[in-house]
């Protein structure tokens, strides 16, 4: 049985532990309102994907890719250049349009992005990131990495720059912003990181026998 003392301070740190939670909770929450607003304020590009949801009209909601010249084709209302709105604004220019067809609507439209995860990643492909995604997720959807991957080399590649991303499982700042068209490419470990343990162990294996062979004389 914990002493009286002991028992006081295991209280004390839980209630201090509980105390911070919700300020824990309240901190991810505002790195991901973060991560979206800026995310909001970029435009669709060719390849990504705008779903629009219309309240009690299923027939009018749909999912349009954006084509290699920015627009997007939606029912009833034709075509729309949609890279020359931030995500952010592209909502309201649809529900304008609707307007003209239906009284008062209420939409959702929700854009995701076009990212390729390719390198020692378990499944490399072409992935779509929502507001809210961060780079590290993009890498847990495609599997995460290989056991042949570097995880101090995860890059992003945005045309011709390309950026290390130190700390990509947790990084939401600007840095590690995702746009269209972004890769993400993760690098392969060393021969000798990959090779060190068995290398090792057979050196080890080879310094046995020898100790033997040398008793056994």
């Amino acid at each position: 049985m914990l002493q009286p003392s002991r028992q006081r301070a295991l209280t004390v740190r839980l209630l201090c532990l509980l105390s911070l939670a919700p300020f824990s909770v309240a901190l991810g929450q505002g790195s991901m309102a973060e991560l979206a607003s800026r995310a909001s304020l970029q435009k669709p590009m060719p390849g990504d994907r705008v779903a629009l949801h219309v309240y009690g009209n299923p027939a009018m909601s749909d999912v349009a890719t954006v084509d290699e010249k920015g627009r997007i084709n939606l029912p009833q209302i034709g075509m729309i250049p949609a890279d020359g709105f931030p995500i952010g604004a592209l909502r309201d220019t649809i529900r304008a349009r609707l307007m003209a067809v239906l009284n008062e609507p209420t939409i959702e439209v929700a854009v995701q992005r076009r990212i390729i995860v390719s390198g020692e990643v378990m499944r490399p492909g072409v992935y779509y990131a929502d507001l809210t995604s961060s780079l590290g997720e993009m890498i847990a959807q495609s599997g995460g990495l290989k056991e042949t991957g570097h995880p101090g080399k995860v890059y992003l590649v945005r045309g011709a720059s390309k950026s290390r991303i130190p700390d990509w499982q947790s990084d939401q700042s600007a840095t590690a912003d995702l746009h269209s068209g972004d890769q993400l490419l993760v690098g392969r470990k060393s021969w000798l990181e990959l090779n060190i343990i068995p290398f090792a162990s057979l050196s080890m294996a080879a310094v046995s026998l020898f100790v033997s062979l040398k008793n056994t004389l």
